[in-house]
């Protein structure tokens, strides 16, 4: 009997542990609104990317591209894959860089958080993305808590969020920094389910994902690490509000949001600390597209250069519908935009190292010559720092089509930058997107742009009326997604307040910064002492973040004005 009972229990154990990790995947897939977009390992966005060398192919048999499909259940792809490009200064003015375009010699980015140690049990663990889905928290808040594990969905058990047990017990990995969003709901800054903690998320379904450029060389730009930590949430909203317009629900249903906390985990104290998206995309058929940006609306896009889309390769042709591909930056303004072309005999090719990235960055080709208005972009003399910045549905402007007897349609990639930052230890960059796809089959392959950018409006709106709510409400009610370690045992008080806060701390202030939910700063100032009062009596109701500089030390407060 010893031994049946024995045996029962290594059999349960073992199936609860194979059902868990089974749960966790190198690759989810976003489709609850129109869209079924693939989030994967790996550093890009719309890929799965092994760290071994690759092929841009869609028959690799490793790595997986091309993983963004709109409408959803068409096999009609526009985006083949996206990457974050970083770069910065330090002290000494030497470049620092961190980027991915295929990872054709092994990447910048690698899985999970910055780590003293990397071993088999991490790489379990984070060589995977987490999906949460709104109708699990919804059915997870109904349960009597404190709960059993075994009445609870894997997703939220092994949610990455601080101090999970979970992860400790099954994964051996335990998690002691901030990492995933979630409600602490019993207030102890740890991530126990069992008490009914659970993942923050806005929208209906949600991705979370983490990747560092620490871990080893950098082999795409052969450049110094900056040593920062990049945790993702990538998310979609099912839109049902008939607003009387049609296309005001159909706009957020085929759009996919994407938040990033980008850490400094250096010791370094960057300046011109750039932020750039790169994205190659595909409208159907990889060889037959243009590109563009709209400054005025911080949206860069593509669309197909010919009058009806083919089938290329693997690639199927985007017919009947007409399409255009928009990635908007939220809570930036946009200060530079590049386009290449994957030809050596047609247009700006994308070389690729670190003194380049910064030049493209910049406003300079990787040669040093700076962005010129007109034609190619190249050897002009008006300088420029956006490249076909024109609506290609007026011939008079400057765009990818209006050039077209210079420059055909073909295989093009595109960036775009956010204006330079200092970029301190412990502070956290927010950088937000939103890839949208607008298509009609009653539109022109150049028309349909104007319907993207009516688009790209909505959206904008969209994320300021409902995600920035979405998120302060989470933080008010206990969210831990940033890293308030406090190393300078630092009170804050009356906290909420509507008039004036006192700030004291075990060590002198040098300086502080406050900023909104979004990253924007709000307060900037020298203190120079261990106390300091400041009053906020003109501050808009809501949650803000108090970063406090002492010497290497930093503290972080959240601060709610009333």
């Amino acid at each position: 009997m010893k031994k049946t009972i024995l045996d029962f229990i290594i059999v349960a154990t073992f199936t609860f542990i194979f059902c868990h990790l089974s749960a966790q995947h190198e690759v989810e897939f976003l489709n609850a609104n129109n869209v079924n977009a693939g989030i994967g390992i790996g550093g890009n966005l719309f890929s799965r990317l092994d760290s071994a060398t690759v092929v841009h192919d869609l028959s690799d048999p490793v790595n997986k591209w091309d993983l963004y499909e709109a409408p959803k259940g068409t096999n009609k792809k526009t985006v083949f894959t996206a990457s974050l490009w970083l770069s910065a200064l330090d002290g000494g003015s030497n470049a620092h860089c961190a980027a991915q375009t295929y990872k054709f010699h092994g990447g910048d980015f690698f899985d999970g958080p910055i780590a003293d140690t990397y071993s088999a049990d991490y790489d379990n663990y984070f060589k995977h993305v987490f999906k949460i889905m709104q109708s699990q928290i919804n059915h997870y808040r109904t349960l009597v808590f404190p709960s059993n594990s075994d009445v609870i969905d894997s997703s939220i058990l092994l949610w990455p969020g601080k101090g999970n047990t979970f992860v400790a017990s099954i994964y051996g990995v335990n998690i002691a920094s901030p990492l995933a969003p979630f409600v602490d709901v019993d207030n102890d800054g740890i991530y126990n389910p069992l008490n009914g903690d659970y993942p923050a998320i806005c929208g209906n379904e949600a991705v979370f994902f983490v990747f560092n450029d620490e871990r080893d060389l950098h082999q795409e730009t052969n450049s110094l690490k900056i040593g920062v930590e990049v945790r993702g949430l990538a998310y979609v909203y099912i839109d049902s509000v008939d607003s009387g317009f049609l296309y005001e629900k159909r706009a957020i249903n085929n759009t996919v949001f994407v938040q990033y906390d980008i850490e400094n985990k250096s010791t370094n104290t960057y300046h011109d600390f750039y932020l750039a998206l790169w994205e190659d995309p595909d409208i159907g058929c990889y060889n037959n597209d243009r590109i563009g940006c709209d400054t005025a609306r911080n949206l860069m896009f593509a669309y197909n250069g010919t009058l009806v889309d083919f089938s290329c390769e693997e690639q199927p042709a985007y017919f009947p519908y007409r399409a255009a591909q928009g990635a908007v930056i939220l809570n930036h303004n946009m200060s530079d935009f590049i386009y290449f072309v994957n030809d050596p005999n047609g247009g700006q090719t994308d070389y690729f190292n670190c003194p380049a990235l910064r030049n493209y960055e910049t406003g300079f080709w990787s040669d040093g010559m700076p962005f010129t208005q007109g034609g190619t972009g190249y050897g002009g003399t008006q300088l420029t720092k956006f490249i076909f910045p024109g609506d290609p549905n007026d011939t008079m402007q400057w765009s990818d089509y209006s050039i077209r007897s210079q420059l055909p349609a073909g295989d093009r990639r595109m960036a775009a930058s956010i204006e330079p930052m200092d970029f301190s230890p412990g502070e956290i960059k927010h950088f937000d997107l939103a890839f949208t796809t607008a298509y009609d089959s009653t539109a022109t392959f150049i028309s349909i742009v104007d319907t993207l950018k009516r688009d790209a409006d909505i959206v904008q709106a969209f994320y300021n009326n409902n995600i920035v709510p979405c998120r302060n409400e989470l933080i008010s009610t206990g969210i831990h997604q940033i890293n308030d370690d406090d190393d300078l045992n630092v009170l804050v008080f009356p906290n909420p307040s509507n008039s004036h806060i006192t700030i004291e701390a075990g060590a002198n202030i040098e300086s502080l910064i406050m900023t909104d939910m979004t990253g924007r700063i709000i307060l900037q100032q020298t203190i120079n002492a261990k106390k300091a009062t400041i009053n906020v009596f003109a501050f808009a109701k809501g949650v803000y973040l108090l970063k406090l500089k002492s010497g290497n030390k930093w503290g972080i407060k959240k601060v709610v004005i009333e």
